[in-house]
């Protein structure tokens, strides 16, 4: 992991019978220090990286989440939140991957439109 963070990254999208590259877009993956995860969802790649990240005195767990066509690899939304967990407490607090079920992304503790990601409060 730590030597796909440190160079350039790019996300491709390949055709699924033959292999074909169909599009390859540079993908900066520069702030992340942990895990990187993808799920894909109706034309949509969501990709959700985890950092650590000073906030006043305590550093806390932030996740970075990013919305991508994906039948183009146009970057269509970001959002980003503090999970307000302080750093070395229990072991966990950065494998917390998002689930995508029907319009919705859902990375605890908040939910996110897949197409827009404009944060849901409902």
């Amino acid at each position: 992991m730590e030597t796909l963070l440190q160079s350039k990254a790019n996300l491709v999208a390949l055709e699924l019978a033959t292999g074909e590259r169909l599009w390859r877009k540079p993908f900066d993956l520069s702030e992340l220090q942990h895990q990187l995860f993808l799920w894909y969802s109706k034309e949509k790649l969501v990709a959700v990286g985890i950092k650590n990240k000073l906030d006043g005195l305590k550093h806390f767990v932030w996740y970075d989440l990013h919305g991508v066509d994906a039948t183009n690899g146009k970057h269509v939304w970001s959002a980003t939140q503090n999970q307000r967990w302080n750093i070395n407490r229990d072991h966990g607090e950065q494998d917390h991957h998002p689930t995508v079920v029907g319009d919705t992304v859902y990375q605890q503790p908040y939910a996110y439109h897949l197409h827009t990601g404009e944060r849901k409060t409902d």
